[in-house]
């Protein structure tokens, strides 16, 4: 499965992985799956540095959902060495990750998306962008028991909080899931993990923008020549 996908078929892959439940932890197939989501991960790691260097070049500020500065280092904040012990306390309390997800965390770690821009992300919008925003897993173990519903992981706030406007549920992930992946709840598309990032890829960070007549030139710009997963 491996070579197939580094031969182009991500979608195809993805989707057989996921079609076989929580084999994919065992032989012959743990192998194999491991190396798809580290890979994976490894491409939209890649994506997301060339975003946020690419906002920077635009002069995008990146702000939290009220407005506050927030440095360039809180943007995208790559995995440490503690990183890999992080994870092992989260699945010990709050129970297995999806696949996608831990490997996301071992290898992208956070992202943050949230900013001002006066045609990308202008105050009081029309259109709420739904900036890229997954939590860090320090935000993930902070959570653990805080929530009525003990089986997901809360990973984003929905499109309007980001917009520091009131909205839905949070975006959250199912744990004690030993599948390869988990479909993202309550993002209005009902897509997997990873389709959901193929999503926010293909409109610079921004997936809001999908379906929008007006879609700032910006976006054009952010997602040129990002690498497909």
């Amino acid at each position: 499965m491996f070579e197939r996908y580094r031969a182009g078929e991500h979608t195809a892959v993805w989707s057989e992985l996921v079609a076989r439940g929580g084999s994919v932890r065992s032989d012959p197939l743990a192998a194999d799956a491991l190396a798809v989501a580290y890979e994976t991960m490894r491409r939209v790691d890649q994506n997301i540095r060339t975003i946020v260097s690419r906002l920077v070049s635009i002069g995008f500020e990146f702000t939290t959902p009220g407005g506050a500065p927030r440095a360039l280092a809180e943007v995208h904040v790559p995995p440490d060495v503690r990183d890999r012990q992080r994870l092992q306390r989260l699945e010990k309390s709050a129970g297995t990750l999806p696949l996608s997800l831990r490997a996301f965390y071992e290898v992208v770690s956070a992202v943050d998306l949230i900013g001002r821009h006066p045609t990308l992300a202008p105050p009081h919008g029309a259109v709420a962008p739904d900036p890229l925003v997954i939590a860090s897993i320090e935000e993930l173990l902070s959570e653990v028991g805080a929530w009525e519903d003990a089986d997901v992981l809360m990973l984003a706030p929905d499109d309007l909080h980001k917009a520091n406007t009131s909205g839905g549920d949070p975006y959250a992930n199912a744990v004690h899931d030993s599948a390869a992946d988990a479909v993202l709840l309550n993002e209005r598309h009902g897509l997997f993990f990873v389709d959901y990032l193929r999503l926010c890829c293909r409109f610079g960070g921004f997936p809001g923008y999908e379906s929008q007549e007006d879609v700032p030139a910006e976006i054009d710009v952010l997602r040129s020549d990002l690498v497909d997963f």
